[in-house]
């Protein structure tokens, strides 16, 4: 995994990728809500559990003070 911080065009876009999904924190949710996104389908909006936020170090929810977050 390896967490992408900017596009091609310097725009700000944290990621990380995990068996061919890629996924992205959602801006303004406190990584509370995340992207998940393949090549051939669209990107579809998950919430984390609660009290859990979305890790680009892992790409998975995990506890807050463990958690990786940009958005």
């Amino acid at each position: 995994m390896n967490p992408q911080h900017y596009d091609i065009f310097g725009i700000f876009t944290a990621s990380c990728s995990e068996n061919g999904n890629t996924y992205r924190q959602v801006p303004g949710t406190h990584c509370q809500k995340f992207t998940q996104e393949t090549a051939t389908l669209p990107p579809q909006v998950h919430s984390c559990p609660y009290g859990l936020k979305f890790d680009l170090k892992t790409c998975v929810c995990n506890y807050p003070k463990d958690t990786i977050c940009y958005a």
